[in-house]
């Protein structure tokens, strides 16, 4: 007995021990900029969303960091095209994508990564796409894959604050981790929308009008 509690507390101690440590890059102000890639099924018409974003570190705290995005400019294409479709998606993007995402620094997810769980490349191949971490910073420099049921996306970094030579950040080629989570749960919860409107307008009765009065009889 006593020697199987040995061997699980030796277990337990054995396991990596990851303590949560602000980043040196992580200050209020810092900021990137960054484009997405989105393409998924609305009913009979294909949806195309090219988005630029700016995202700022509003709060830094030892464990995490408030980040606040801002929508800098955004495209729609609907094929075959319709307006009332390109409105609703334009409007729904334009208030959707605004929320302050709290991102804590000991956390391997699919968009951040502690650079103290990454491998020595800072590459992950995930079930819905490969992901390419900075090994310095933990910000993820590339995403290209399938983020949700019928759903085929890409984001990558433009530029940011940070400048170049900074854990591999510069003008392109990098991407802020918190802002996949931002773009696939928007985009993931107007597909779940698109799908009940879908089904609902399915399901409306059709209303059929009566025929019209038969003529009245000929006059004798």
């Amino acid at each position: 007995m006593l020697f199987i509690l040995l061997v699980i507390t030796i277990t337990i101690l054995a396991q990596p021990i990851v303590v949560a440590e602000k980043p040196s890059w992580a200050q209020p102000g810092t900021w990137f900029r960054y484009e997405g890639e989105f393409s998924f099924q609305y009913g009979n018409y294909t949806i195309n969303v090219k988005l630029v974003t700016k995202t700022t570190l509003q709060e830094v705290n030892d464990d995490y960091g408030v980040f606040k995005p801002e929508l800098e400019s955004l495209e729609v294409r609907v094929n075959p095209p319709n307006d009332d479709v390109r409105k609703y998606f334009e409007d729904y993007f334009r208030n959707n994508i605004q929320q302050t995402t709290t991102i804590y620094w000991d956390d391997c997810t699919t968009d951040y990564c502690s650079p103290k769980q990454l491998p020595s490349n800072g590459v992950l191949e995930k079930a819905d796409g490969k992901y390419v971490y900075d090994t310095q910073t933990g910000m993820l420099k590339e995403y290209n894959g399938n983020p949700g049921a019928g759903i085929t996306g890409k984001i990558r970094l433009l530029e940011s604050s940070l400048g170049g030579g900074f854990g591999g950040l510069g003008g392109g080629g990098g991407l802020p981790w918190w802002v996949l989570i931002i773009i696939v749960i928007v985009v993931l919860v107007v597909v779940i929308g698109v799908i009940v409107m879908v089904k609902l307008r399915r399901s409306r009765p059709v209303t059929t009008l009566p025929p019209p009065p038969p003529p009245p009889p000929p006059s004798t």
